[in-house]
């Protein structure tokens, strides 16, 4: 017993770590707005049109989270439509980025380094 509870409390130890360490994300998981402006160099007209793009994203989660929970919907549905969401909220801040701040956006969200070397 003894030993399932230590291995029960590393377990989760571990998991709270982890989250701890994992940097802080935006909507949908998304990179931060702020990083997303900084690492993708976007210019005053385009981080008004982010900030709006965001905003959204932050209350279309919360909406879609607490209308999973009182239709008591099960995990695999909630992740389910917080894919479509994150997609939707991806494709509209592709729509704002030109070519190469779309390639750099990607490379957040996909957690690369946006610091690779061309060759």
């Amino acid at each position: 017993m003894k030993t399932m509870l230590a291995c029960l409390l590393t377990v989760t130890l571990a998991a709270a770590q982890d989250k701890k360490d994992a940097p802080p994300a935006g909507p949908f998981g998304l990179p931060l707005l702020a990083t997303v402006k900084e690492k993708c160099k976007t210019s005053e007209d385009q981080n008004t049109k982010l900030e709006v793009i965001y905003k959204e994203a932050t209350a279309k989660e919360e909406e879609t989270k607490k209308t999973a929970k009182d239709n008591q919907s099960d995990r695999k549905d909630l992740e389910k439509f917080l894919a479509i969401g994150k997609n939707d909220t991806i494709n509209k801040i592709k729509d704002v980025l030109d070519k190469d701040q779309g390639k750099t956006f990607t490379d957040l969200v996909s957690g690369g380094d946006t610091k690779k070397k061309k060759k």
